[in-house]
């Protein structure tokens, strides 16, 4: 499959801690793979207080990146989190 390729829905599959969201353009906003993620309920608290990290290393909220199929991220909270 081309880097760029995209589902049969014409979106692009990134996988963000242990789920898959949909993005629909190549250039996405940090920010706004993290909401995503929040909404799907892939991670626990406001987007805002987190950054994502990938094979090309930290990407803070301001950032923007170029996703491909097969991207795969994990959130990590800025600020302490609460533990059970």
């Amino acid at each position: 499959m081309d880097a760029k390729a995209k589902s049969d829905d014409g979106k692009i599959v990134v996988r963000v801690n242990s789920g898959e969201i949909s993005v629909s353009e190549n250039e996405v906003a940090v920010l706004d793979i993290l909401k995503l993620a929040k909404e799907h309920g892939l991670m626990p608290g406001e987007p805002d207080g987190y950054y994502l990290v990938g094979d090309k290393g930290k990407r803070t909220i301001e950032e923007r990146i170029d996703v491909r199929e097969e991207c795969v991220f994990l959130t990590i909270p800025t600020r302490p989190t609460p533990v059970a």
